[in-house]
């Protein structure tokens, strides 16, 4: 009877344990298959993972994929990367699907140390710029100080949605802001103008050359700047075909410190 007894209680114990190893399987198959997600990210990161906690700056290498972005936000999101300071992702034809998780993962209070953000050269658009405008609300993005955006395609709607988070007071401190080669429109060149009347007080660069936007963007401009708006500014750079334009050059000698550049 013992025998039969200890057979019985090894028989359940048995099954037990089967059915305890199935039930955690899925959990374990999901750890292993996020291992191997961080360690192909850390290799398109050109790091390796113990180096993640102390890193300043994120710049991967260019085989970087949008697949790989999720990876990255997760990463930033749990506070595995506190140190940050620099996150460049320019140039990786991410789009907006792809940038999207790490906007998100920002927009959230990821990395409050994070004082550069490039975004350049990624085939973005206006779903980005309403997803910056969420992320610069936050009050974790008060240290940003250079945000590039430059070689994208942004209309004048979606920069408009962007500037309107900047005029409430988001990024106090940027001081940088490329916006060249976006096919920016007057639209969005006058939102930009209306944003440093009430927002953008630190802004030292702001750089428009490579748009075709009309006169009455300009002239916005102008305006904004005899009127006392980004007060910091000591470098404007606008498209070639301006250069002629009285207001901005009359707002240069008003304001000593401010340097207007004309490019193509």
């Amino acid at each position: 009877a013992l025998s039969s007894a200890s057979s019985a209680a090894a028989a359940a114990f048995a099954s037990t344990s089967r059915a305890a190893l199935a039930a955690v399987q899925p959990g374990i198959a999901a750890h292993e298959r996020w291992r191997a997600r961080i360690g192909t990210l850390c290799q398109h990161l050109a790091m390796a993972p113990a180096r993640l906690r102390a890193t300043r700056r994120i710049h991967p290498t260019p085989a970087l994929r949008a697949t790989d972005m999720a990876s990255l936000a997760r990463l930033l999101d749990c506070g595995a990367v506190p140190s940050l300071e620099r996150l460049d992702l320019s140039g990786k034809s991410l789009g907006d699907e792809g940038v999207r998780p790490v906007l998100d993962a920002l927009a959230r209070g990821a990395c409050p140390l994070l004082r550069a953000l490039g975004l350049g050269h990624d085939e973005l658009g206006d779903a980005s710029c309403v997803a910056l405008a969420a992320m610069a609300a936050h009050p974790a993005r008060a240290r940003l100080e250079a945000l590039d955006l430059s070689q994208n395609a942004l209309s004048g709607s979606g920069v408009a949605a962007l500037a309107g988070a900047l005029a409430r007071g988001g990024l106090p401190r940027l001081k940088s802001l490329q916006l060249y080669h976006t096919h920016l429109d007057t639209v969005g060149v006058e939102a930009v103008a209306e944003s440093g009347k009430r927002g953008l007080r630190a802004l030292e660069s702001l750089s428009l050359h490579g748009n075709s936007f009309a006169t009455a963007g300009v002239d916005a401009l102008a305006d904004a700047l005899r009127g006392g708006a980004f007060p910091q500014l000591k470098r404007l750079v606008l498209p070639g075909q301006h250069w002629q334009h009285g207001g901005v050059k009359a707002a240069c000698e008003a304001r000593e410190a401010l340097c207007v550049d004309m490019r193509g």
